[in-house]
């Protein structure tokens, strides 16, 4: 099956590529050809090397507290400890070389920020989504430059499992059973840039076309559910036409300027370095942030959505969630306690709702409601 946007290649084991021995090697993070590698092992290129060192290990990737092999208390709390020190005096490394960079060149130090905010750290512990005894037909897509790893379980209408930023696929593992078993197919993906797939950079208007040509393969689509930038990836989906009946978004993100300058504070730019590196990515997005605003899109939407905010969210702030909902006609919104960024993904209840609000039967539609995020009519 093809379609002008997607490509796909089915098989029935996750497609990955195995590591190739010099001079045909590939990094194993951005796969790469491997000219240059990193001293520590030589599978990564230098430019992967260096994020791993500064940024290694990622353990907010795993669930170790429900783990049945978590380390004790202590010698966790240890470890973890050990692991902010380091962080914290690598990110300082970072910051003094972007200030010294920002004295002899400033240009090249706000561009090399604006980089960063569409550059993911790839998680290392990273794994493909897998369901005992339920077995999962993989394909690779062809989308553009990307090549996006994929999954597919279960049959019936369309359900799309969406991650966020630096994460990956299986982080919505738990969504994949109950919905098989309530009658959807479930198809989640890898993004560019993350976990599996290629790519080095990408934007939640990236994603958005990403999820547009899956759906194109997959319909019809009941539903989507975006985590985090996900979320925000989503909307843009909808508004650009994506076809579907329903959206939950968890933990959405409604402002990208918001978390611009948050990158810029964490590397230490000063307020005239922090507005260039701004405007470098406005640039590379072709928009202004007051344009890029999901708060400026929830409006038009007619899609029934479910969205769903842990006010003590350390990553993505409450209010995005909250505001997003209300700008959008007829939503449902449901605060959460102690879900942080990233339980919400693991919790039976939480996941349990969504469900009940996905398989719900349509009763009395919004106004002007059909199957795209767009509304019916332009004076909407």
């Amino acid at each position: 099956m093809q379609t002008s946007e997607a490509r796909i290649e089915a098989k029935h084991e996750p497609t990955i590529r195995p590591e190739r021995s010099s001079p045909d090697a590939v990094c194993r993070m951005c796969r790469r050809p491997l000219y240059d590698p990193w001293g520590m092992g030589d599978s990564l290129c230098c430019e992967c090397g260096l994020n791993d060192e500064l940024f290694h290990p990622e353990a907010r990737w795993t669930d170790a507290e429900n783990s049945p092999r978590a380390p004790p208390r202590a010698a966790k709390e240890a470890r973890k400890k050990s692991f902010e020190r380091t962080r914290s005096s690598q990110l300082a490394i970072v910051r003094l070389g972007l200030k010294a960079l920002a004295a002899i060149a400033p240009s090249v130090a706000e561009e090399r920020g604006a980089q960063m905010f569409f550059t993911p750290r790839r998680a290392p512990r990273w794994r493909p989504p897998a369901i005992p005894e339920l077995p999962a037909t993989a394909f690779r897509f062809s989308i553009a430059d990307d090549e996006i790893a994929c999954w597919s379980w279960g049959r019936g209408p369309t359900v799309m499992l969406v991650h966020g930023w630096e994460g990956y696929a299986a982080q919505l593992t738990e969504f994949i059973r109950p919905l098989v078993s309530a009658g959807f197919r479930v198809v989640t993906f890898d993004m560019p840039a993350h976990g599996s797939s290629t790519g080095r950079q990408v934007s939640a208007f990236d994603m958005a076309r990403v999820i547009r040509a899956v759906a194109q393969v997959f319909s019809p689509t009941r539903a989507v559910i975006g985590h985090s930038l996900g979320g925000t990836a989503t909307i843009v989906a909808l508004r650009e036409g994506l076809q579907a009946e329903r959206a939950v978004l968890l933990a959405p993100g409604a402002e990208p300027k918001h978390f611009a300058r948050a990158l810029a504070a964490l590397l230490g730019f000063s307020d005239a370095r922090a507005e260039g590196m701004l405007k470098r990515i406005e640039r590379r997005l072709g928009m202004s942030f007051d344009e890029a605003s999901m708060l400026r899109f929830a409006p038009m939407m007619s899609v029934p959505v479910l969205v769903m905010h842990d006010p003590q969210d350390p990553e993505v702030p409450f209010k995005h969630g909250k505001r997003i909902a209300e700008a959008w006609p007829g939503a449902r919104f449901e605060p959460l306690k102690e879900m942080g960024h990233r339980r919400m993904l693991r919790d039976v209840s939480t996941i349990k709702a969504v469900i009940a609000f996905i398989a719900k039967a349509d009763g009395n539609q919004l106004r002007g409601e059909g199957k795209t995020g767009r509304p019916s009519s332009p004076s909407q």
